[in-house]
């Protein structure tokens, strides 16, 4: 507050004739505008520094595995993980490639198990969340997996 006062106060000396409320809100207006500059350009700089962030090895080294767990009954249980590829072994990262559905290199940034959630859901009939577990109607798989890459394509775009 007191930056701002001195700046009306010299503003106020420099120009008696002027009102003093017009040349504080000017003096106000004008340091707002400082500011929103400041954040823009300090914003510019995060987003510099973001692609610095992480080391490019590690970038892409997400994977994301649907696995079916059971099928009985007309249901079949599914599991939808998001694994780190330096966590798993090649011989499983094998056998991962064979699942139903096989997804490679994901963004680190790329947290989209809720969004898979949802998305599964508010589209399919009559499905049960458990976890990372979805049971729903053996009809439904093929919409599930358009569903998953859907959104993984929505977020590859982002």
């Amino acid at each position: 507050m007191d930056v701002i006062n001195g700046r009306i106060e010299v503003t106020h000396m420099l120009d008696e004739e002027t009102p003093i409320d017009q040349q504080a809100e000017t003096v106000v207006n004008d340091i707002i505008q400082e500011q929103r500059l400041k954040i823009v350009e300090l914003g510019e700089q995060i987003v510099d520094l973001k692609s610095r962030a992480v080391h490019k090895r590690k970038k892409t080294a997400y994977i994301l595995v649907v696995e079916q767990i059971e099928c009985e009954n007309k249901m079949i249980t599914i599991r939808i993980r998001r694994l780190n590829k330096q966590h798993v072994g090649a011989m499983q990262i094998y056998d991962y490639r064979q699942s139903l559905l096989f997804i490679d290199n994901l963004p680190i940034a790329m947290t989209i198990n809720e969004e898979i959630k949802e998305s599964i859901t508010s589209n399919i009939q009559d499905v049960k969340v458990k976890g990372t577990k979805y049971t729903f109607l053996e009809n439904q798989l093929d919409d599930v997996k358009r569903i998953i890459n859907e959104v993984v394509d929505k977020r590859d775009d982002v």
